[in-house]
């Protein structure tokens, strides 16, 4: 039995007797200084706490929740930093219960249509929507940050993954956050250590592998680099400070199979004229494909943190397939493919 908006109703018709899992939607799993359980009279911080006294001996779960309730938008640096605060304070209470047994989360990839229904229910009062921004990846499958929060958490693979970019105004103090399972994990700046971080198991005791964190980080221009071991395995990230936007690099998942179906991805990337992507950079690139294959999709795109994707489809010939890509003071790029039989 869902709860949800109808949980009263459906209780008051003698329905949440009957099930044997109770699972928890949108806001049934928001966090709330207010709610008082009708039939106990007490106030709950977290409303499966609730339901758990009224139904101990049964399995409760969530069916939706959780990334719903922080939907932003790939790209979005400053809500970012605050999208792996509102997940890492929503599992180390879900953790902290043992009969609180998982669940699915709302949801993996932002939505690509809305109904008119909704885009009515959840704008806000500036105008806008955002509802469709749930996702841990964009609707292209381009990771947003707090994807890797996840990764990191759940994974039996090794991660390291620095948050966002790096490019601020000169000396400002700056929060490094790692998200990682790897062990021994050490920042440093230009090649100069800045030690290793500090897990943030005080806040958040219940987390696996809680994100790293180095405070007060004086900003300059550079490499900023996190490496770490996983068993044999050491690994690397880093963020390069960029220099303005000079022009455009593209990469393909695959060559396609000549069939009118199959796709390869392309891979937009606003650079600096040295290859740094531009993670400050947004705007729009327009495409044209000849050959082989077709655009799925629009003919311009949206570049957001420097970085978009788009596919192209088979046509069913057989041959070789030329895509271009162009910006708005940026060299343009091209890049290409063939469709053949595998």
């Amino acid at each position: 039995m869902v709860v949800g908006g109808q949980w009263a109703k459906n209780d008051a018709a003698g329905l949440t007797s009957v099930a044997d899992i109770i699972a928890y939607n949108g806001g049934a799993m928001y966090l709330s200084e207010d709610f008082m359980g009708p039939k106990t009279g007490k106030a709950y911080e977290f409303k499966p706490d609730y339901y758990r006294e009224l139904f101990p001996e049964r399995i409760h779960l969530m069916s939706e929740g959780i990334l719903n309730h922080f939907p932003y938008a790939r790209a979005d640096w400053e809500k970012g930093k605050k999208a792996w605060r509102w997940s890492a304070e929503y599992w180390n209470i879900i953790n902290e219960r043992p009969w609180f047994c998982g669940g699915s989360m709302w949801c993996f990839t932002d939505y690509s249509y809305l109904s008119p229904m909704v885009v009515d229910r959840f704008t806000d009062d500036s105008g806008l929507c955002h509802h469709d921004q749930h996702g841990a990846v964009d609707r292209h499958r381009l990771p947003k940050d707090i994807f890797y929060f996840y990764e990191a958490m759940w994974s039996d693979h090794p991660v390291l993954h620095i948050l966002g970019h790096w490019n601020h105004p000169k000396g400002t103090a700056q929060e490094v956050v790692v998200f990682t399972n790897c062990q021994d994990v050490e920042l440093t700046l230009n090649g100069k250590s800045l030690g290793k971080g500090t897990p943030c198991s005080d806040a958040y005791p219940a987390l696996q592998h809680p994100p790293l964190i180095w405070k007060n980080i004086t900003y300059r221009k550079g490499i900023i680099e996190a490496r770490g071991k996983y068993g044999e395995k050491r690994l690397i990230d880093s963020r390069t400070s960029s220099g303005d936007p000079a022009r455009i690099m593209l990469s393909a998942s695959n060559d396609i199979i000549p069939d009118g179906r199959d796709i390869s991805f392309i891979d937009i990337m606003i650079c600096d004229k040295s290859g740094n992507r531009c993670y400050m950079a947004s705007g729009k690139i327009s495409l044209t494909v000849t050959g082989a294959a077709r655009l799925a999709g629009d003919e311009q795109v949206e570049v957001p943190g420097g970085l978009a994707r788009v596919a192209i489809r088979s046509t069913g010939a057989i041959g070789e397939i030329k895509l271009i890509a162009e910006g708005e003071q940026l060299k343009k790029a091209e890049i290409f493919l063939k469709a053949r039989i595998q």
